[in-house]
């Protein structure tokens, strides 16, 4: 459901999803191969089941399909509050899971259609490496942003070309790399992700401030993180995506055996001071 209310100072707007698994109005379900996403047990479940290797399994919600980027939702100053948990701890969860704002920077064949923004919690699992920088091993439960400076549509062809041909890879990476920012902050390796927890995202002019359960657990500068627009998205699917030393960039589908699965209790984001 979606609502309007009164704010100190600047207006703000909140926008929930509740218990019982209702999606507000405007916002997408959307399943793909062995994706499922219905209520369940009171909340809303994005589940893959059996999903097979080499074949896309996604379950997601989404208030960005069938907009245009220049028109997404979200930008700061704003305030996301989600709980939630998965089926499996960390070190299990397969593919790739989350919640939080990006800009779905990729055009149908798979090639960048816009510089990359994201502000989210992310978890990868082996045999991702989802880092542009040296430090960390670009998988796990990561408070991560990316944000990058605009660039016309030849280049981004250009880009996306680069980071597919075995020669030109590294010249592709380092390209990216001086044209991207933002920064991965591990979130604490003994946090129980099949407990319900209270993970919470402040986007303002300051940066970002990512919290569970109350306690701060990561901050990144306003120079590192997207200042939108950007679209709300949880999602759980069977992908993987790793940059090697090299340079290359490579990706492709996991099997993930039985049911894997992220539940929503509560998703409030509240536009405005």
């Amino acid at each position: 459901m979606g609502s309007d209310m009164a704010g100190t100072g600047d207006r703000a707007t909140a926008v929930a999803l509740e218990s019982g698994g209702e999606t507000p109005a405007g916002w997408t379900r959307y399943a793909v191969g062995r994706g499922r996403v219905g209520a369940e047990a009171g909340a809303l479940r994005l589940m893959v089941e059996d999903a097979e290797a080499d074949r896309l399994a996604d379950a997601q919600i989404d208030d960005y399909h069938g907009r245009d980027r220049v028109a997404l939702a979200w930008r700061p100053p704003l305030r996301l509050e989600v709980r939630a948990r998965w089926s499996r701890p960390s070190a299990d969860l397969l593919g790739t899971t989350g919640f939080g704002f990006w800009n779905d920077p990729f055009d149908p064949g798979g090639g960048f259609a816009a510089t990359p923004a994201h502000l989210w919690f992310f978890h990868a699992s082996a045999p991702s490496r989802v880092r542009l920088r040296g430090g960390g091993l670009g998988r796990g439960l990561v408070a991560g942003a990316m944000r990058g400076a605009p660039l016309p549509r030849p280049a981004l062809l250009a880009g996306s070309l680069a980071l597919r041909v075995p020669g030109l890879a590294r010249v592709g990476t380092h390209f990216g790399e001086r044209r991207l920012a933002g920064g991965d902050v591990a979130l604490p390796s003994d946090l129980d992700l099949t407990a319900w927890h209270d993970y919470e995202l402040t986007w303002d002019e300051a940066g970002a401030r990512f919290a569970v359960d109350g306690t701060q657990v990561a901050v990144l500068p306003a120079d590192r993180v997207p200042g939108g627009p950007l679209g709300f998205v949880a999602w759980v699917d069977n992908n993987w995506l790793a940059l090697g030393d090299d340079g290359r960039l490579r990706g492709g589908r996991l099997a993930i055996p039985g049911r894997q699965w992220l539940d929503l209790d509560r998703v409030e984001i509240v536009q405005g001071r």
